[in-house]
């Protein structure tokens, strides 16, 4: 994580820093075990597969010294960067998975891939050309792997070839994650096994698929010379050589989603709800999300100065000094809220105030019925719509609601930046995704326009 495109930055960072007060940390809850071996007889990788003819063109760090930045993928607005004096102007992007390759970014997503490198964007995949994107990394012939959750995906610079989940081993369940080692080998795990791609294909790692602790497999990162995979109960450090397990007495509460490892050697993971501090000496902090300031937990990303960023919605760092949280829809910088970042260099130095409050805006439409403005409509807002529901396709999420005028208009106020779905009942209920509403400032209420009832 500590390269980047020289491009991303080139936008001046406008916002001041202040500096930021932290509570005191919390004690340490339980207490883990020891780093032991997972298996009687450690398994042999599996030898890697040859790099294949690819038209991309190497992309090695450049000597200079990397600018210490945090960059985000923030939702409605593209990139972001923070620096020392703040965030940089947004740079228009794509919405996904921050890849870094060198001194180049490749940005995965639902809607789509872009690669930019040498000041240029090079859109290598359009929203209609990937499903639901769970993982994507970069191998060290600079070639881009893309896990689905149906599907792994590669891209060679010239075109993409796909394997059903069936191919790579997994028949019936979804992939979760995906990293691949220095030596080039394709990592995948799904709630069914591990599965490693090496020169003789796809095959189950199966001595990591550990059931007598009934450990649910989660997560799975990458340090120089081992993968990391994290399960309800532990991490296992896998290299050629052996497989290790550091595991802890209560376990996450699902299972994980993120896992990563900080320079000091502590290890984090965490699931949606809970993160777990494991440090080099056992001892083990279990941390809700809560803790954090944030509503939900999607990753966890060390820097070169001893912090850990903690992303969900909007994101928290943690340092020796405590917490400090900036909630989602607490800065107008990040839009309606972040989809992946990364550290470059070693991370921004000053940071900005935490985030205190939330902001809103209004989200407004109109509904029209054979031609005509349709009165009484009612009009739902929230995070996340649902296909199947009992009484609205927003029940349980605290939705925001509206009804249609004489002149078939809506609007509702207050709403906290964010992305959301609507939803609409006239004699049956009418749904649209989740990130159909984008509410990136304050300053600019969204306009839905018209929906039509013939």
């Amino acid at each position: 994580m500590s390269q980047r495109s020289s491009l991303l930055v080139a936008a001046a960072i406008v916002v001041a820093a202040a500096a930021c007060d932290r509570p005191k940390k919390r004690p340490l809850v339980t207490k883990g075990h020891a780093t032991t071996s997972v298996c009687a007889q450690n398994p042999a990788l599996p030898a890697p597969a040859p790099p294949a003819p690819s038209s991309i063109p190497p992309v090695p760090a450049t000597a200079a010294a990397q600018p210490d930045v945090a960059l985000f993928a923030a939702a409605g607005l593209g990139l972001v960067a923070l620096g020392d004096s703040g965030f940089a102007p947004p740079r228009p992007s794509k919405s996904g998975l921050l890849v870094p390759d060198g001194d180049a970014l490749w940005i995965v997503g639902r809607n789509g891939v872009d690669h930019l490198h040498d000041g240029k964007v090079d859109q290598v995949a359009g929203e209609s050309d990937l499903g639901l994107v769970a993982a994507a990394a970069v191998a060290p012939d600079h070639t881009l792997w893309v896990a689905e959750y149906d599907a792994v995906r590669h891209y060679d610079g010239a075109a993409w070839s796909k394997e059903d989940k069936e191919v790579v081993g997994s028949k019936d369940t979804s992939l979760a994650d995906l990293v691949v080692d220095d030596d080039g080998r394709v990592w995948v795990v799904s709630p069914v096994g591990v599965f490693v791609r090496g020169a003789a294909g796809w095959q189950r790692f199966g001595e990591c698929d550990d059931t007598r602790q009934n450990e649910s497999l989660g997560a799975l990162g990458k340090v120089p010379g081992a993968v990391l995979l994290a399960t309800s109960g532990g991490v296992y450090r896998i290299t050629s050589k052996e497989v290790t397990r550091t595991g802890y007495d209560d376990g996450t509460h699902g299972s994980p989603r993120s896992v990563t490892q900080a320079s000091d050697g502590t290890l984090w993971l965490a699931d949606e709800d809970t993160a777990e501090e494991i440090k080099p000496d056992g001892s083990v902090r279990s941390l809700r999300a809560g803790f954090f300031g944030l509503d939900y937990i999607n990753r966890i990303v060390p820097d070169g100065r001893g912090r850990v960023w903690i992303l969900g919605g909007g994101f928290a760092v943690v340092d020796a000094g405590g917490v400090t949280s900036w909630p989602t829809s607490s800065l107008a910088e990040l839009g309606a809220g972040t989809f992946d970042m990364m550290i470059l260099g070693n991370g921004p130095a000053k940071l900005p105030p935490p985030g205190k409050g939330k902001l809103t805006t209004s989200v407004t439409g109109h509904v029209t019925a054979g031609g005509k403005p349709a009165k009484g409509v009612k009009v739902i807002l929230c995070s996340s719509p649902r296909m199947s529901f009992r009484g609205n396709p927003c029940d349980g999420q605290s939705p925001k609601k509206a009804t249609t005028k004489a002149d078939g208009t809506w609007r509702i106020d207050g709403v906290p930046l964010g992305s959301y779905g609507l939803a609409y009942f006239r004699g049956g209920w009418t749904i649209t995704d989740g990130d159909s509403v984008m509410a990136t400032s304050p300053s600019n209420p969204v306009d839905m326009g018209g929906i039509t009832y013939d």
